[in-house]
């Protein structure tokens, strides 16, 4: 029998080398990237709004700081992890709640940046 000859040292250091800098580069700048219209969603799903009591709040004939918008940005101690998961029923049912579940506990131990909720996702990426 034929023995199996091992893989070159040099390419078992390239292939650790290329996944560390792939982590890295996942991780890298998280807060810096743009938000997009999916994430806006996911956010205000994981807050427990729906998006008319959002607007119902907001858009009320007067100026909108920015700050006025963070109730509807993550965990809200105002809602509840039902209010999560109902909010999704009524106006995103085709979504499986699982992930809200989890962005949302995952928030309310982290924080509610946008770093906080995007490691998650990067956490949840990375090969297993």
């Amino acid at each position: 029998m034929r023995h199996l000859k091992l893989t070159p040292s040099w390419l078992r250091f390239l292939i650790i080398f290329l996944l560390a800098m792939g982590i890295l580069f996942r991780f890298f700048n998280l807060d810096g990237k743009v938000y997009w219209h999916d994430e806006t969603y996911a956010s205000l799903r994981i807050s427990g709004y729906t998006k008319t009591e959002a607007k119902q709040q907001l858009f009320n004939n007067r100026v909108i700081g920015g700050e006025s918008f963070t109730q509807f940005q993550g965990a809200n101690p105002e809602k509840s992890l039902n209010d999560t998961i109902m909010s999704l029923a009524k106006q995103d049912p085709q979504h499986p709640p699982l992930y809200y579940i989890i962005a949302r506990l995952w928030m309310e131990v982290f924080g509610n940046s946008v770093t906080a909720i995007r490691s998650l996702s990067a956490c949840i990426s990375l090969p297993g």
